[in-house]
């Protein structure tokens, strides 16, 4: 068996101590583990892509460095707070790989070593519970998710204030949760408002995380007769901005052709919807919630085009994939069978 990250820290940490003394004499070794083990990390700046360096490896020595800083008694509150950040940029990058399990396993361990923490706001307590609601929600733990996400924005709110942007964080993950699983949708589209104007106060209308909180404003108020001017001017921001090969310029066009569907239009919207799904097949993979999101509106903009063949083909891989990933009892995997049996209805029907 391989010597661990902080199996190595801690042996380079008592070999520099006089006398080869032992760990417990300071933090030094948990301290130069997460200093080994955040050089290995994902630099979660930047968007995650199917090229990047496979992160599982790095699981088994970040959940085990969680566990010696838990058991060590003593340990600083500096020493803690950065093998949090360790483990939240883990957390973050198994997340935008489509790792859920993985990921809301690891906040789990980061939250219970977390606690010896003096205070229960403590920014990396709070982010990584924010990421433990998202990771909740795609596994479709709706009411868990729910729970996260309210005690993270009460905890942000109490220590950063209402609006502020790490709290501003929060509302932008309970928004989709309240709009798409529980049917609080009021509260959604309040949330979303709020992280819009909070964000292009503090950080620009055009700072990327101004212009995602914009696509999930667009994404909760569309209706069957589209703003004009709001989908088209997110757009033209996110290429502007950040390029056409951005994943969040793409998330924006996937919102928009949603727009353009709802709003029964649906030939300029097929276009759109094939180049994200090309896109971010490529980009993400092909069982990447992101890719089998855009294949599902693929397939209802060709259904309601009357294209029925090519229609069932594209929902029966979002099912067939959704159903491996997830599982059969998935929420997602029921709505997606549900909707290949009204492609196929349809198709026989040539409705």
């Amino acid at each position: 068996m391989s010597e661990s990250t902080e199996d190595r820290a801690e042996r380079a940490g008592r070999e520099r101590l006089p006398g080869g003394g032992h760990a417990d004499h300071g933090d030094a070794p948990i301290g130069s583990a997460a200093e080994l083990l955040g050089r290995a990390l994902p630099d979660v700046s930047h968007p995650w892509v199917r090229e990047d360096p496979p992160l599982s490896p790095l699981v088994p020595h970040t959940r085990a460095l969680l566990r010696r800083t838990t058991r060590r008694a003593g340990t600083g509150s500096t020493t803690v707070a950065r093998v949090l950040d360790c483990a939240l940029r883990l957390v973050v990058g198994l997340h935008r790989a489509g790792d859920h399990a993985t990921a809301l396993s690891l906040a789990q361990d980061a939250l219970a070593c977390g606690t010896r923490l003096p205070d229960p706001g403590h920014p990396a307590l709070i982010a990584i519970r924010q990421r433990a609601g998202r990771a909740l929600y795609r596994l479709g733990r709706y009411e868990e998710a729910e729970a996260a996400h309210r005690r993270a924005l009460a905890d942000a709110t109490a220590a950063f204030g209402a609006d502020a942007v790490e709290t501003l964080e929060s509302c932008v993950g309970l928004a989709p949760v309240l709009f798409w699983a529980v049917d609080q949708k009021a509260e959604a589209v309040a949330l979303s408002r709020r992280a819009v104007d909070g964000r292009t106060a503090a950080l620009g209308p055009v700072h990327p995380s101004t212009l995602i909180a914009r696509a999930y404003l667009l994404e909760f108020t569309i209706g069957p007769e589209p703003d004009p001017v709001t989908g088209p001017e997110l757009l033209k921001d996110c290429r502007e901005t950040l390029g056409p090969a951005h994943q969040i310029t793409l998330i924006a066009e996937l919102t928009h052709g949603f727009a353009l569907v709802a709003g029964h239009d649906q030939r300029r919207a097929l276009p759109l919807v094939r180049g994200v799904v090309s896109a971010f097949e490529h980009v993400l993979g092909p069982d990447h919630p992101r890719t089998l999101a855009a294949r599902a509106l693929l397939s209802r903009t060709l259904g309601e085009l009357g294209l029925h063949e090519e229609a069932v083909a594209q929902a029966e891989l979002v099912s067939a994939s959704r159903a491996r990933v997830l599982g059969p009892e998935h929420p997602w995997t029921t709505w997606s069978l549900e909707r290949l049996a009204e492609r196929r209805r349809a198709g026989r029907t040539g409705r």
